[in-house]
């Protein structure tokens, strides 16, 4: 069984969908449909017309949110959505940005050429003007991580003459992936590996994780930060908090960090779970690795206890090496835990659990920042975890 393949499956190539990926993948991106007088590329502005609060019924989320007494929306995650339905040729967010985020704008679907970078302060924003008259979707899409910061959406905003409409349906399905700056997107908008961590070089809309939810229809949560590990944030003596702990809150970042209840995690049980962890648990900082292994198997079986229906897929990351770091053979070290991992819940009768290895990042890909995945590499990785998804069959009716 080549290393590619998933433990438990039969050995078909994982990277059946690499080329379609390559085309189908490639985003048009529309013109910048707002006023050109932008601060930030986001206008003030002091229209008034009807106003929705952002808990409101109106307003479609995917990720992870945090509802205040106020009727506000406080999250972190990359990749969190919230998303608007109305009709009308403008939409303004009232929203307060607490570090450097940035977002993408997608007006019905598509996202506008210019990122939103708000600042951290408290305004509001034209999101969009110049629609015609008629239906429309807006998305406000968080770009960056939860090391950038935090914000709260307050409420939108239509033009005068607007209305809001009944909110776009809520994703039957879902995948819930778990990693470090691989998953966040760190730097694969960077021009190569010379060039070290922005926010505005990361870009969650482009990695593998946020196109295998546009290519199978599903919503994506991503709880991923970078620089942390199952039990090691790169053998740092001071951030110590790992993602095995991180994985179940809502707001990791900041005066709040609250965990997910019971009963919230029941109502966010994924139909998948995508474990991408471990290059960080194996960099040249940490002195003893031996924490490993216990460590994974005690986040997976929280993980089962959490979510008793979910495919779980342990996935080797595609930085891992046994060249680098020195004497550590991390890439021998995790293949050989997940899989035996991925065997013994097989073994105890628990079908939904399985192995799965990303191929190594390569130079002809080009590389991102800190050499992290370019966007190509990202591209190839979600057409490989599609096959693997595919020959599970977890998402059945979406994969044909």
């Amino acid at each position: 069984m080549s290393d590619g393949n998933i433990l438990g499956l039969s050995q078909k190539a994982s990277r059946g969908f690499v080329f379609f990926l390559l085309l189908g993948f490639t985003l048009s991106f529309s013109g910048c449909v707002g006023s050109s007088q932008t601060r930030r590329d986001g206008r003030h502005t002091d229209k008034k017309g009807p106003q929705v609060t952002a808990a409101s019924g109106m307003v479609a989320r995917e990720g992870r949110f945090r509802e205040t007494e106020q009727g506000e929306l406080r999250f972190a995650w990359a990749g969190s959505a919230l998303t608007v339905r109305f009709k009308g040729t403008a939409l303004s967010v009232e929203l307060t940005d607490k570090g450097d985020n940035f977002f993408f704008v997608l007006v019905d679907g598509k996202p506008l050429r210019k990122k939103l970078n708000p600042g951290a302060i408290h305004q509001t924003i034209e999101l969009v003007s110049g629609l015609s008259r008629a239906e429309h979707v807006v998305t406000l899409y968080k770009l960056t991580e939860p090391l950038v910061g935090e914000t709260i959406v307050h409420g939108f905003e239509v033009e005068p003459y607007g209305e809001f409409l009944p909110p776009v349906a809520q994703k039957k399905e879902s995948l819930l992936l778990i990693g470090d700056s691989i998953s966040t997107g760190y730097g694969n908008e960077g021009k190569n590996e010379k060039c070290h961590f922005t926010p505005g070089t990361e870009n969650h809309f482009f990695t593998y994780g946020a196109r295998i939810g546009r290519e199978l229809g599903v919503g994506v949560t991503t709880a991923a930060w970078s620089g942390r590990g199952v039990f090691s944030n790169r053998g740092s003596t001071t951030e110590t908090t790992t993602m095995s702990s991180l994985w179940a809150t809502t707001l990791p970042a900041g005066e709040v960090n609250q965990d997910l209840k019971p009963e919230e995690l029941k109502g966010d049980a994924p139909t998948a779970v995508v474990v991408n962890l471990g290059t960080n648990d194996f960099a040249p900082g940490v002195t003893d690795t031996k924490p490993f292994a216990p460590a994974y198997q005690a986040l997976v079986n929280e993980l089962r206890v959490a979510y008793p229906e979910a495919a779980i897929f342990l996935v080797v990351g595609p930085l891992l090496s046994d060249q680098y770091p020195e004497g550590k053979s991390a890439l021998s070290s995790v293949r050989k835990t997940l899989k035996d991992i991925a065997l013994g819940a097989q073994t105890a009768g628990d079908k939904k659990v399985f192995f799965f290895e990303l191929s190594h990042v390569k130079e002809k890909d080009g590389f991102g920042c800190d050499f992290h995945p370019s966007i190509k590499s990202h591209m190839l990785m979600a057409g490989e975890l599609l096959g693997a998804l595919r020959e599970s069959q977890v998402f059945e009716k979406k994969i044909q």
